[in-house]
């Protein structure tokens, strides 16, 4: 999956059980989402150090996910991101 709002266009039957969008995250970001995303791992699943350009609300069904989350400027030191993508 990518950032194609998979949830909507490719898993409609899940909608029936969740909401595609929230009130409290519209107004955290100050607008609905303009993807939402389905993706799911087995336990053993690892994401590598990674910057994402949108905004993200993670949420874990079952079992447990840890996050190294590392301030913009730390992308450049691992070469994950270009100068325009992490201001120094």
């Amino acid at each position: 999956s990518h950032q194609n709002s998979s949830l909507r266009t490719e898993f409609e039957p899940l909608w029936r059980d969740v909401d595609l969008s929230l009130a409290w995250a519209d107004a955290a970001f100050g607008a609905p989402p303009a993807a939402t995303n389905f993706w799911m791992g087995e336990d053993a699943a690892r994401t590598t150090v990674h910057a994402d350009l949108f905004d993200n609300l993670y949420v874990v069904v079952r079992g447990r996910k840890r996050f190294a989350l590392l301030p913009p400027q730390e992308g450049l030191v691992h070469g994950q991101c270009s100068n325009d993508a992490c201001p120094a």
